[in-house]
């Protein structure tokens, strides 16, 4: 059975989970551009990605579910845009249709193929921000390479 009341504040906490990313994303991001800018850094390129994953109440393998791994380099998309995010036809049922989803909801349930009665079955995500540092290094003149040069 699909509780939408759950799904409504589930939809909610994910957008307090969105605002988290952002606020995640902002403070690397500024971070590390001036790092590139920086002619004493080596680092010439960085990427910014974060992996979401479901957390459920079963007490076996199946408890975490991978949901989503998304780059965020060039910005954050849809994250956090307070856009509506539902199906505009109205195809599924008027209960999900109801209320604004944010992107992360809608991500689950049109993207990655999420039921709802999974998205039901969650009760904590665990979200693994990664950032890879990227530089290149010159054996033949020993230095390191600014943007490749």
């Amino acid at each position: 059975m699909i509780d939408y009341n759950y799904l409504k504040t589930l939809n909610e906490r994910l957008k307090t989970i969105e605002q988290y990313i952002q606020n995640v994303y902002t403070f690397y991001d500024d971070l590390l551009i001036k790092q590139l800018d920086d002619i004493d850094n080596p680092m010439d390129d960085f990427e910014l990605s974060f992996k979401l994953y479901g957390i459920t109440n079963k007490k076996d393998e199946n408890a975490l579910v991978f949901i989503a791994d998304h780059y965020i380099s060039n910005g954050l998309g849809y994250i956090g845009d307070e856009c509506i995010h539902h199906n505009e036809l109205g195809i599924g049922p008027k209960e999900l249709n109801a209320f604004k989803h944010c992107w992360l909801f809608h991500d689950m349930i049109d993207h990655h193929n999420l039921s709802l009665e999974q998205c039901c079955q969650f009760k904590d995500f665990w979200i693994d921000f990664n950032i890879q540092h990227q530089a290149t290094f010159n054996v033949e003149y020993n230095k390191w390479l600014k943007n490749g040069i």
